[in-house]
């Protein structure tokens, strides 16, 4: 997988679908659905998202994030605009492809006292992300495929 080849999926996007794969807590559990506007500019794109989350219960929730992916040269970097476009949390910094095709920070996010640490790869559906959390009470692994709006 290499960059370009990322960076030309991530601008198709209109569609998210996330799951907790394995998790020892039922609070972390559940899939979601949504949908993903995106605003291209400066080499940066911005995902609004926002969808549903399904409980195991059943009971649902909605929800919205905000990301920004931005190329710069051998580097796709990811942030959260949870604080505003001008205050970003940096997430992760990809490099790659590595041996197996994925793309990976070299270091993982902290949030004290978690630790998020994310691959990248194509999927059949799109690009799948993968967040694999762990801290005192957090151990889940989340996939969120990006997939483009006529792919549903």
């Amino acid at each position: 997988m290499r960059l370009d080849d990322v960076w030309q999926v991530l601008r198709t996007v209109g569609r998210v679908s996330s799951y907790v794969v394995t998790s020892r807590f039922l609070d972390h559990a559940g899939r979601g659905e949504g949908s993903v506007r995106l605003e291209a500019a400066n080499g940066t794109l911005v995902f609004y998202e926002s969808g549903v989350w399904i409980l195991p219960s059943g009971s649902e929730t909605r929800f919205i994030n905000c990301y920004r992916w931005s190329r710069q040269g051998l580097r796709l970097t990811l942030e959260h605009l949870r604080y505003g476009l001008h205050r970003p949390v940096l997430l992760a910094t990809f490099h790659g492809p590595s041996a197996d095709g994925r793309l990976s920070p070299g270091e993982p996010y902290l949030c004290d006292p978690d630790s998020y640490s994310a691959t990248l790869e194509f999927d059949q559906e799109g690009i799948r992300l993968q967040w694999q959390v762990v801290g005192p009470s957090k151990n889940y692994r989340l996939d969120s495929v990006y997939r483009a709006a006529a792919n549903e």
